[in-house]
């Protein structure tokens, strides 16, 4: 009895293994000036996913300056459609789920996640803060790739 219930187990982890590495894949460009670890695909109510670009890190290019952001600044365009963070359930203390201020020359490291259909399979992330600048004085944004 123990045998069969172990053969039953390991079929089923056969199973879900297989099914997960057959999930769908989404390829996201990442603009010059911001970096990231990679792009999983997470479960999402019934036609959806979520894309999760992982540790993506920002920093503040002014070394006299704190800059603000706001969640909204970060999209994830696809087509001609663009999408904002949206937090995984439970896990907004992981995804990024607010605005936030940052030091001169201080960095976020985060994850971001995105609500977007199941179809998609190509992206391009941007980060479209309002009034950033560097020491310089030159206003900045990362996107247009």
């Amino acid at each position: 009895m123990i045998f069969r219930t172990l053969a039953a187990l390991v079929a089923i982890s056969a199973t879900l293994s297989s099914a997960a590495s057959a999930a769908p894949s989404v390829t996201v460009r990442v603009p010059r000036g911001l970096t990231s670890s990679g792009t999983i695909v997470d479960g999402a109510p019934a036609g959806q996913e979520y894309v999760v670009i992982e540790n993506v890190r920002v920093k503040n290019p002014s070394n006299t300056r704190p800059q603000s952001y706001l969640l909204t600044d970060f999209q994830l365009v696809i087509g001609e459609k663009r999408y904002t963070p949206t937090p995984r359930p439970h896990l907004g203390a992981i995804d990024l789920s607010q605005n936030g201020l940052l030091s001169p020359n201080e960095a976020l490291n985060t994850n971001l996640s995105f609500l977007v259909p199941i179809e998609s399979n190509r992206a391009t992330l941007e980060f479209l803060p309002a009034d950033w600048y560097d020491s310089y004085g030159t206003r900045i944004v990362y996107c247009c790739i």
